[in-house]
């Protein structure tokens, strides 16, 4: 009986000799069981069976060199006797440790304080998952998270430092004098002259608050118009109004308008720019209509200078119908030029 074949498995080494009187000890065996009948007996059938089964490994063992097969015992065989790493299919050939515990697979293993009685090595950052690794301080005392802490002149008995801006919270770091009193904000002040007996220091512009311009624009005495800076308006440059006066600049223009009390009249009268220097010829004054189409505009002064008198020739005016137009128009040959106001004298009635 002769199967193809190569099979690998745990035999010792025959030599040629032996392995000639094997085979040939079992083609006398299968010659004398195939002469029998198996189906008369049945021990005969298996012995048969186990001997084509034997005889099919003895077959695949021709086609294998000495060298080859001891090369096969080398490798599938231990110092035991025993296949080597077919063994340890079931568990580590180097045991490893797991949590400080043994383990090459063999069994089950416990952890302490995992899911057996003990303690695990926290000697690294989870150590300080309930605390900071590094103190902080808070208000100047140390907090690691471990356990609260009491803040002095917050939430107990004492007092924070409070020399930076926060003290003064609710006062004024400096105190500021108001109508003379001094106010740090720390408490409510009067003033003299205001809200308590006394008298305010008049001597500046206040001390005139009997002639200060009216609703309508003129003093009490009705025969002056006080113009003020802000009344003046620049025409192609940006009105620039600092320290109680607007600046004309060279090349710029400059307007005012204002209306006058119903019944008066102006002709004969004068008009004064206030100005930082006198500029000549430089300031038109026009009578214009309201209705800016009932009446023609009137001219009643021309080529006047700002700083000096102004007289106006307007015996046409109208105060019902015409209001005052004022224009100032610089040349580029003219220096800049400050206008702190003026004043327009007129008869009332």
């Amino acid at each position: 009986m002769a199967l193809g074949g190569k099979k690998s498995g745990n035999i010792h080494s025959l030599s040629g000799s032996d392995k000639a009187k094997l085979q040939a000890k079992f083609d006398n065996a299968e010659h004398d069981i195939i002469s029998s009948e198996p189906d008369d007996n049945p021990i005969l059938a298996s012995i048969l069976y186990t001997i084509q089964n034997l005889s099919e490994d003895i077959d695949s063992l021709r086609t294998y060199t000495d060298s080859e097969l001891k090369g096969l015992i080398a490798t599938n065989t231990d110092a035991t006797g025993v296949g080597g790493n077919v063994e340890f299919a079931k568990k580590l050939a180097t045991a490893r440790t797991i949590g400080g515990v043994s383990f090459n697979g063999s069994a089950n293993i416990d952890l302490p304080g995992v899911n057996s009685a003990g303690n695990q090595n926290t000697t690294g950052n989870a150590d300080s998952a309930n605390t900071l690794r590094s103190a902080r301080t808070i208000g100047g005392v140390s907090f690691d998270g471990s356990a609260n802490i009491n803040l002095p002149g917050v939430n107990t008995t004492g007092n924070q430092d409070t020399s930076g801006t926060a003290a003064e919270a609710t006062i004024l770091e400096t105190a500021r004098t108001i109508g003379g009193v001094s106010f740090d904000g720390s408490a409510n002040i009067n003033l003299p002259g205001v809200n308590t007996s006394g008298n305010q220091n008049t001597t500046g512009t206040a001390a005139n608050a009997t002639n200060a311009t009216n609703a309508y624009g003129y003093k009490g005495s009705n025969t002056d118009y006080m113009l003020m800076p802000k009344d003046f308006y620049m025409v192609n440059s940006t009105s620039n109004y600092t320290g109680g006066y607007i600046t004309i600049p060279a090349g710029g223009e400059c307007h005012v308008q204002l209306s006058l009390p119903v019944g008066s009249s102006i002709n004969k009268k004068t008009i004064t720019i206030n100005s930082s220097q006198v500029v000549t010829s430089v300031v038109t004054v026009y009578a214009v209509p309201f209705d800016g189409v009932g009446s023609p505009t009137l001219t009643m002064a021309t080529g006047g200078a700002l700083g000096k008198a102004i007289t106006l020739s307007a015996s046409k005016f109208v105060a019902s119908k015409y209001y005052v137009w004022i224009k100032i128009s610089l040349t580029d040959d003219n220096s800049a030029t400050r206008v702190y106001g003026g004043t327009l004298t007129f008869k009332n009635g």
